[in-house]
């Protein structure tokens, strides 16, 4: 038996409120996340969790759970995260001890500490924690956990990993072995007993029973307390594997933005880096970026998100050494060829593959369509901020395309390369203005569309009839407006310099940033 007053995992954190509650008897430990995802919080639990912030639309629903729990008697609370006053006031009026744990504690460590002491506390009849406490002090290893379970359970066993695609198997049973692996994961727990592992609130997995789902044998006290133990265990393990892959995945973000934005200056820090992520850059890099477009033309920022994934999945199936990161309206991935020379060509058909097969896929889901671009082979990799300024400006490139390309590469570009680089500097920005000022100072202050009519004017090449079926507007209108531009601007349509003048200022001005 366990009194929260006497539990030495909770000395160094702050009691907020129910101080007429510390000799309450701890049962049994409970996530917040499960109650999240619909368990029931009984007499004598206690709950360990992640407060999330007033801002989230969960808020007010996390407050009305914790006051439930409170109402059935639960033995206490230990949260991480701003706790609001309400929650306070609560466990005052019912006496439910609560207590704050600081940010600079590790949460996973504190849940492992508690359930280990309550478990060291009880009775004979409970399964012991110690044998997966040992396995997640030393490797974690999930496979080892579920070894551990049998051992307790005398049952073979099964972890079917949602997360990472993932399957784990303890049984000395062949059948059990090959049902688990060849059945879908739908006939498999429709077939055997099994218990859902959630992370998060999210459902991350499930342990499956070598026992059939029609058995009459229900589980014993015992059995069940192990399940439950090895349900912990595997979540404290995917738990310390996701932060530990956060904080590496923190650390390559940070490496490859400081390789784009040209934050790094000797190679000696890059090769070192390079090593720690297992990135070998050897035969030099070329970043190519891709984005999601809507079919309004716009940037699919949140459709990028959604189907981030599949992306990423999909290009580190073509290139299983490259390193990327996730911008804010791209993913940038940093691919070094297998060979300096023959590679670039390998490169390229590889990159017109899964830009296919993406855009297939991306289509077919969210209606949209990626644009991937592609910089230029640096041998260098202390150049990689190049290729990624010429991805971005192949990206421009292909935005101004009235064919829009599934992939863009910089190399192939030709004049519009050559634009494209001419477009940054002070003389194209004055030449713009000379040419496209009054219109579009016009179109600042009218509200018009006179310089989006004169990019058509300029595509249909200056026939007003095609103008205006394009643009869906009457001829006269159209018309009318092909003589306000041409009193603005100054300009004659026949005299070919002048219209030569226009279409270079225009492609000049998409091009730049002025």
């Amino acid at each position: 038996m366990s009194i929260v007053r006497t539990c030495k995992t909770l000395v160094n954190t702050s009691l907020l409120a129910g101080e007429k509650g510390l000799d309450n008897v701890i049962e049994k430990i409970v996530l917040l996340d499960d109650m999240r995802a619909g368990r029931t919080c009984e007499h004598g639990f206690f709950i360990v969790g992640g407060w999330i912030p007033e801002s989230s639309n969960k808020y007010s629903q996390d407050l009305n759970l914790l006051r439930k729990a409170f109402s059935a008697g639960v033995a206490g609370v230990a949260l991480q995260g701003d706790l609001p006053l309400e929650l306070v006031r609560l466990a005052d009026e019912y006496n439910v001890p609560l207590f704050h744990i600081s940010s600079d504690q590790i949460l996973l460590d504190i849940l492992f500490a508690l359930n280990s002491e309550i478990k060291a506390n009880e009775s004979g009849l409970y399964s012991s924690f110690s044998p997966f406490a040992d396995i997640l002090l030393s490797d974690g290893d999930i496979e080892h956990i579920l070894w551990a379970l049998r051992g307790e359970i005398h049952c073979g066993i099964a972890y079917r990993d949602l997360i990472h695609k993932k399957l784990f198997v303890a049984s000395h049973s062949d059948d059990f072995k090959e049902h688990v692996k060849i059945y879908p994961l739908k006939e498999v727990i429709r077939l055997h007993q099994h218990m859902e592992v959630r992370v998060g609130g999210v459902l991350s997995g499930y342990l499956i029973l070598n026992r059939s789902s029609r058995s009459d044998r229900k589980f014993s006290f015992y059995e069940m307390t192990a399940m439950e133990n090895a349900v912990i265990a595997v979540k404290l393990s995917i738990e310390k594997k996701l932060s530990t892959q956060q904080v590496e995945r923190n650390y390559i973000d940070e490496f490859v933005r400081d390789l784009i934005y040209n934050k790094m200056q000797r190679r000696e820090e890059l090769d070192s880096r390079a090593r720690t992520f297992g990135w070998n850059p050897t035969n030099g890099v070329v970043v190519v970026s891709i984005e999601v477009e809507t079919k309004s033309g716009e940037s699919g920022e949140r459709e990028l998100q959604v189907f981030f994934s599949t992306i990423r999945s999909k290009f580190l199936a073509f290139f299983p050494k490259s390193i990327y990161t996730l911008l804010t309206k791209s993913i940038v991935f940093l691919v070094s060829p297998p060979e300096p020379d023959n590679g670039i060509k390998s490169l390229e058909t590889n990159l017109l593959k899964v830009a296919e097969q993406l855009n297939e896929e991306v289509e077919r889901e969210l209606h949209c369509q990626l644009v991937v671009s592609v910089g230029g082979y640096k041998s260098d990799p202390l150049n990689t901020h190049e290729s990624y300024r010429e991805a971005s400006r192949a990206l421009r490139v292909a935005h101004l395309s009235p064919q829009r390309q599934k992939i863009v590469f910089w190399d192939a570009l030709g004049a519009m390369k050559l634009l494209s680089i001419v477009s940054q500097s002070h003389e194209a920005s004055l030449f713009c203005h000379k040419v496209l000022e009054k219109l579009i100072e016009f179109d600042s202050t009218t509200n018009g569309e006179l310089l989006q009519t004169l990019r058509v004017l300029n595509k249909c090449n200056w026939n007003i009839k095609h103008v205006s079926d394009e643009m869906n507007f009457h001829y006269n209108t159209i018309k009318y407006r092909n003589k306000k531009i041409c009193e603005l601007l100054d300009f004659d349509p026949d005299d070919s310099d002048q219209r030569f003048d226009i279409a270079l200022a225009l492609k000049l001005y998409d091009l730049g940033s002025f």
